[in-house]
């Protein structure tokens, strides 16, 4: 079975073994599963168990883990004064990056020997299913079906498990729902089969992600100049026949799809890809458009939709919108209709379109922001979140924008959009489902909306998730890597009125405490590195009483994408942190591979005011080598996320009824494989079964 389905269902908490297996040893394998890893298997045949199924769960949770920088962490290091802290890495730094020796893994000269204690923790084993490979490839092909389901873009990670389902099993590719997965199936493959599905305007979306893909460097150094990479296109001969290929099949299919209007927003790099692929039109329509991409004249909706919100309002500028560019355009551009209504019955003109609205994808996002607003206020400067190629960048309105801003709601607005899309949902979803068993877990796990960070891995949750914190335990967030000298666990603390406080490689000598420890800064990694940090909730509200949000992060300062390495990142639960090893896979929550196309991502965050851990799973666009340049504030509106909605709420509003015995279901949510076996089930890592539920 190919390595990626093995690892996809293992974030399923599934272990597969080959069909034709005679499980030499499976007793020893299973008793090893328990004592290294602490995992059960609570299903299967375990007498087809294997070394193999025992050396991947192995590789897939961690247990050949480099040493840190101090060996002896935690407790060394609060051993040692600030100097002596300060001139471990000063003496680091100078062999590694100021001699340029990174032969050797770097340890403390001050620390002292120390025995730790024997590893004796009570922990609460990990529900493992058993099967065989050929089962399992049932799910993949039904997970990979729900991806083409799902109108959302994917994670690379799925992406990659859906290009190999389509390799390896032939998965029936005909129907894809999502623009952004047809498109990268058709670079993928090179085929043209979903060019019908796209409009016109869409093949300058094929023409950046197969510069992205194909052509990196020159995409990466026009966006570094703040460049649109399109506005210097060098494509090779057989991409611009490709291109051409497309525009081509576009105008022989004619139709709706064919919609020239949407072109002229994005005119002038029109004129320029048809001037690079010295485009000649093959018929009447496509003589007519490439003289109109050419022309000085500019019939966008957009242009249209202002014209009329000048002479007749913002019904009239709707209608004009639905026309040009369809529903699902009125609803993202409620927010800027409504604040320009001038009346009580513009405004309930608008809000009606929620009552015919279809697309529950932007529903829920605009469930997402409306609440928010409600919570927050909407008098108060905006974040902007713009995720292109799965990674996210953001801009917070400055003070003269602010200023110059039109597009103000207020909150008895935003809360009567709010219960409109929430009623609308509701109706959408009504008796979905027959009866239903919801675990109450459920309500602790946020929709799966953008999920495109670091899925590949045990225990990772949708973003914005959460679940409240054992207090009598110590947090253990780690890093380990390999192929690049020096990746940064870092964290950064912040205050509820934004102000903020660095815990890094950089700041950690002056700041080790109880509260809070950092193992060291490993700058010669390349072989094997890792870090981490210790938390301990309760004595971190008494020493930074003001810090109510905590967020992990992970950046490479060798600058290389962590898509170019071996990187794994997650956390753990430690009773005793001074007991065991630094890395002790037994009490791993969650370990997930780190593979963006990115040197930053945001890993998850603490609540201290409420002691809850809260899901992140954010990769981030800008390329920064070092934590704290960069504000993070915006990441706090995922902290009240499950507030809003969860996967609790949506079958709870799908249920004909709910009931309280699994047994008697028709369906179970829930993350429990026992009370979930033989029956239709959804569980809080199937995000794109989940996501394809919005279809």
């Amino acid at each position: 079975m190919n390595e990626k389905f093995k690892i996809a269902l293992f974030r399923k908490n599934i272990l597969t073994y080959p069909d034709d297996s005679k499980g030499e040893n499976w007793f020893e394998v299973l008793y090893a599963l328990g004592e290294l890893l602490n995992l059960r298997i609570v299903s299967g045949d375990k007498t087809k168990l294997t070394q193999d199924v025992l050396a991947f769960a192995q590789s897939s949770v961690g247990i050949y883990v480099a040493p840190a920088f101090y060996k002896r962490f935690p407790w060394s290091v609060r051993e040692l004064n600030q100097k002596e802290l300060l001139f471990d890495q000063l003496n680091h730094y100078a062999t590694t990056y100021g001699t340029g020796d990174f032969s050797t893994p770097g340890h403390s000269i001050f620390e002292q020997e120390y025995e730790r204690a024997p590893f004796n923790e009570k922990i609460k084993p990990k529900k493992f299913r058993l099967m065989s490979e050929s089962e399992g490839a049932k799910i993949v092909l039904a997970d990979a079906e729900a991806m083409l389901k799902q109108t959302r873009p994917l994670s690379d990670t799925d992406f990659d498990i859906l290009k190999a389902a389509i390799c390896d099993y032939g998965l029936n590719a005909k129907t894809v729902a999502s623009k952004n997965t047809a498109i990268r199936l058709m670079l993928a493959f090179r085929m043209t089969r979903y060019v019908g599905m796209l409009n016109l305007s869409d093949i300058l979306k094929v023409v950046d992600e197969l510069m992205y893909v194909w052509y990196p460097g020159p995409y990466v150094q026009a966006q570094s100049k703040g460049k649109n990479p399109l506005t210097n296109l060098h494509l090779r001969n057989q991409d611009r026949k490709w291109i051409t290929a497309l525009i081509d099949r576009k105008f022989e299919q004619g139709g709706p799809t064919l919609n020239v209007t949407e072109c002229f927003e994005r005119k002038a790099l029109w004129a320029g890809l048809l001037h690079h692929l010295h485009y000649k039109p093959k018929n009447s329509t496509a003589r007519a458009f490439v003289n109109a991409m050419r022309g000085n004249k500019n019939y966008s909706t957009y242009a249209a939709m202002e014209e009329a919100l000048k002479k007749n309002g913002a019904t009239t500028a709707l209608e004009v919108l639905r026309h040009g560019k369809g529903s699902g355009s009125v609803l993202r551009s409620m927010n800027y209709l409504l604040s320009r209504c001038k009346s009580d019955a513009e405004i309930d003109r608008v809000l009606s379109e929620f009552d015919t609205a279809t697309n529950q994808v932007i529903l829920v996002q605009l469930l997402y922001a409306y609440d928010l607003m409600v919570r927050n206020g909407t008098i108060k400067p905006r974040v902007f979140r713009f995720t292109k190629h799965n990674l996210m960048a953001t801009h917070t309105e400055e003070q003269k924008e602010w200023l110059a801003r039109k597009s103000f709601l207020t909150q008895k607005l935003a809360e009567r959009a709010r219960d409109k899309v929430i009623a609308r949902l509701k109706t959408l979803w009504k008796d979905r489902f027959g009866k239903v068993y919801i675990d109450p877990k459920m309500k602790q796990i946020a929709w799966p909306i953008s999920e495109n960070a670091t899925d590949a891995g045990i225990g990772v949750l949708p973003k914005g998730s959460k679940f409240p914190l054992d207090m009598s335990k110590t947090l253990r967030a780690f890093t380990y890597w390999e192929k690049v000298d020096d990746i940064d666990l870092s964290c950064v603390g912040m205050t509820e009125d934004g102000k903020s406080v660095e815990f890094s490689w950089r700041t950690m000598s002056s700041l080790q405490s109880e509260a809070i420890t950092f193992s060291g800064d490993q700058t010669s990694g390349f072989d094997g590195g890792s870090e981490y940090f210790d938390i301990d909730v309760e004595m971190f509200r008494e020493q930074w009483p003001d810090v109510r949000y905590v967020i992990f992060s992970d950046n490479v300062y060798s600058m290389v994408p962590f898509s170019g390495v071996l990187c794994r990142a997650g956390y753990m639960l430690r009773s005793e942190p001074n007991s065991g090893e630094i890395f002790e896979p037994k009490t791993v929550e969650s370990s997930f591979t780190i593979n963006s196309a990115t040197t930053f991502v945001h890993l998850f965050g603490i609540d201290m005011k409420e002691g809850t851990f809260v899901w992140l799973n954010t990769a981030s666009g800008i390329q920064t080598a070092i934590a704290g340049e960069q504000s993070q504030w915006f990441l706090v509106d995922y902290f009240s996320r499950t507030d809003t909605f969860t996967v609790y709420d949506f079958f709870a509003w799908s249920a004909t009824e709910i009931i309280d015995d699994p047994a008697l279901a028709d369906v179970v949510v829930s993350d429990d494989p026992e009370i979930c076996e033989g029956k239709e089930s959804y569980h809080s890592y199937d995000f794109s079964r989940l996501a394809a539920l919005l279809s």
